[in-house]
């Protein structure tokens, strides 16, 4: 598999960055007062894919996120995906269009300020209108690993990689793995 390497990074990142805020003495009622609105559009140009040809697809995806800090470093939020549009590059292939829940977390590398560079990962559970190609189910999983920039002004930028498989659930499972840009605003 080529890119087994970035998603193992993904899934690697993400539980680490769960892990950590979990450890931390935590006040959820405290968090959730203190977070915030995160709104964010995606664009991604998908990559060949183990055995299955995705170069060429592209998908766009729109996110709502409530981003509650936990520690002077850390967030979680829980993200939603109201919006999520693929493209296939085969002109025989429909457009899939979905839907995704799930949740996000955030390493700020600057204490106590959440702004500036930081790391996030995030896992989500995805429907969408039809199959990917070679992939069995409508129901797959999505994997987010990336850096990023909070910017005073309240709009950030995030550089991503993505995964989307259905976990070997179903004996076809051709993933995506996607490189994009998140652009967003947080208030």
């Amino acid at each position: 598999m080529k890119f087994r390497a970035p998603v193992m990074v993904s899934m690697v990142l993400l539980a680490g960055l769960c892990n950590a805020a979990a450890a931390q003495d935590v006040d959820f009622r405290e968090a959730f007062r203190n977070g915030r609105w995160r709104l964010e559009t995606q664009g991604f140009a998908a990559l060949h894919s183990r055995k299955t040809d995705r170069e060429g697809d592209t998908f766009a995806t729109f996110s709502v996120e409530y981003e509650m800090p936990v520690s002077s470093h850390f967030s979680v939020g829980l993200r939603g995906y109201p919006l999520f549009v693929y493209l296939p590059h085969r002109t025989s292939d429909d457009t899939l269009y979905g839907v995704a829940g799930g949740i996000a977390a955030r390493y700020y590398f600057k204490e106590e300020a959440h702004r500036g560079w930081f790391a996030e990962g995030g896992g989500s559970v995805l429907w969408h209108s039809r199959y990917f190609r070679e992939n069995g189910s409508r129901i797959n999983f999505m994997l987010e690993g990336g850096l990023g920039y909070q910017f005073e002004r309240d709009w950030h930028a995030t550089f991503k990689f993505t995964h989307i498989s259905n976990a070997s659930m179903h004996h076809d499972n051709a993933g995506v793995n996607a490189l994009g840009l998140g652009v967003g605003y947080t208030f």
